[in-house]
């Protein structure tokens, strides 16, 4: 039986996860919301790019965590999840929330137990690798009325980050840094 506060963590992120599929389904025109995708910015269902930005970013903390914590089986769900978070913080463009990015990753990364420290920053590495193979052209492939080409970008990045996933397990096993 999980605690009670995991659970609650999990909830919590879930809901962040919705509200980065919503703002990058927006872009791509899958679903509707009433100025979810303004110019080039997401703004999803929070309405402001900045303070989506910010709620995105306090949400990846919590999917770090939990990537951290969980069976190497429910790691690849946290780092998709972790993936469309990511690239949905992209997404919104907000200088104000790369700014607060600057400073709080590396505070999170501090206030991490020291077992999980070097594998969340592996972890957030692979993950940045894939955001940016994906956001690359996927923006610019929706301003430009193609969204096939979105739909690839946005594929790719996941395919990168579950591929670091996957060589992170790699090693694990062989470092035996996690008990999994």
């Amino acid at each position: 039986k999980e605690p009670w506060g995991k659970v609650l963590l999990a909830t919590l992120y879930a809901t962040g996860v919705g509200v980065a599929l919503a703002g990058l389904g927006a872009a791509l025109g899958v679903i509707e919301i009433a100025d979810g995708f303004v110019g080039n910015r997401i703004y999803s269902t929070i309405q402001y790019p900045n303070t989506l930005a910010v709620y995105l970013l306090a949400i990846s903390f919590l999917g770090f965590y939990l990537w951290a914590t969980s069976n190497r089986w429910l790691q690849f769900a946290f780092a998709g999840g972790n993936y469309a978070i990511l690239m949905a913080f992209l997404g919104t463009n907000s200088r104000g929330g790369f700014l607060i990015a600057a400073f709080m990753i590396p505070v999170f990364l501090i206030g991490l137990a020291r077992e999980h420290r070097v594998w969340v920053l592996l972890s957030l590495v692979f993950t940045g690798i894939g955001v940016l193979a994906g956001s690359f052209r996927f923006i610019p492939s929706i301003m430009a009325k193609n969204p096939g080409q979105a739909w690839a970008f946005l594929g790719l990045g996941l395919a990168v980050v579950l591929a670091g996933q996957g060589l992170l397990l790699i090693f694990q096993r062989i470092l035996g840094g996690r008990k999994t």
